[in-house]
């Protein structure tokens, strides 16, 4: 329970469920800290865009940019659907054993951090962070599209308004950005599963305007490719003001965590130490339980200035 509530404490856990396999705990760590772009390349004051993260290595986050310079419609595939935006985990290699297939993982938990870098005066807009459950068959956009969407996984378009997001979450939370820090945690959707993961993953691209069965962004449970049905965390900036008409929005930064539960093929292939997991469904009970009750995000301003 810890793990889930507090993902950035650097707290490692086994999920006590029946798979009793001996498994490793390894930590993933990413910070993305820049601006975000208009996909035309249009100028305007106000800008949106979200993060979202999945609770699998090989498609560990993905990027939504306002698509005009109207700041109201998201892409993750361009303005065209043909640009990939999933990003790997920065340690990904060093979770398997470098083979195909090689290892079975599974997220135990993960969080996101955000915080604004720019000017106080341009401080505006809002936050929101909620759970976007993994269950419509992803998307490639109509007539030009190659790239799978991995939003549409969770959202079911390739294109939707700040209000079709917000409206395909659950146990959202909402502040204005704050002078500090606003966190979210993820929840799973039941007991997350052992998915494949190694080299050679499920295909990120299909035909334009075509759903897509099975793909890396969703996969039944135990293959190669985020579960289906899993949630998503989705935190999304609205409202972002610049002084001047801008291509790009203001600096912020996300700090992000996942916690993972591995089961290498070749445990004598990785670098980290294999332990056992006790099954315990009693606790496993409470945690889920006591977690549910929990809202998703928080926010809290920065801690005073000091002087020693």
């Amino acid at each position: 329970m810890r793990s889930l509530m507090m993902p950035f404490a650097g707290v490692s856990a086994h999920i006590p469920d029946e798979h009793t396999s001996a498994s490793g705990l390894c930590t993933s760590l990413q910070n993305l800290r820049q601006a975000f772009t208009n996909l035309d390349s249009s100028a305007s004051y106000q800008h949106s865009f979200a993060v979202f993260m999945a609770p699998y290595p090989g498609c560990a986050y993905g990027i939504a940019n306002q698509t005009n310079d109207q700041a109201n419609v998201l892409s993750d595939t361009g303005a065209t659907g043909t640009t990939i935006s999933n990003f790997v985990v920065p340690n990904y290699l060093s979770l398997y054993g470098g083979n195909p297939y090689s290892t079975k993982v599974r997220c135990v938990s993960m969080g996101i951090r955000v915080t604004y870098e720019g000017t106080e005066q341009n401080r505006a807009g809002s936050v929101f962070a909620g759970l976007g459950l993994n269950c419509d068959e992803p998307l490639t956009q109509p007539a030009t599209g190659t790239q799978i969407s991995m939003m549409s996984g969770f959202v079911g378009k390739t294109k939707p308004t700040l209000s079709e997001i917000r409206n395909s979450l659950t146990q959202v939370t909402e502040c204005r950005m704050v002078d500090g820090v606003f966190e979210a945690r993820w929840k799973p959707a039941g007991i997350p599963s052992y998915q494949l993961y190694g080299a050679g993953l499920l295909g990120t691209t299909n035909t334009s305007g075509t759903a897509t069965a099975m793909s890396l962004y969703q996969a039944p449970p135990g293959s190669a490719g985020c579960e289906a049905g899993q949630n998503f965390l989705v935190v999304v900036i609205e409202g972002d003001t610049t002084a001047t008409s801008s291509t790009v929005s203001n600096t912020y930064n996300f700090e992000m965590v996942w916690n993972w539960e591995v089961l290498p093929d070749n445990p004598t292939a990785v670098a980290y130490t294999i332990s056992t997991s006790r099954m315990d469904m009693g606790t496993l009970q409470n945690a889920l339980n006591a977690v549910a009750a929990a809202p998703v995000g928080t926010s809290r301003r920065a801690a005073p200035t000091q002087r020693f």
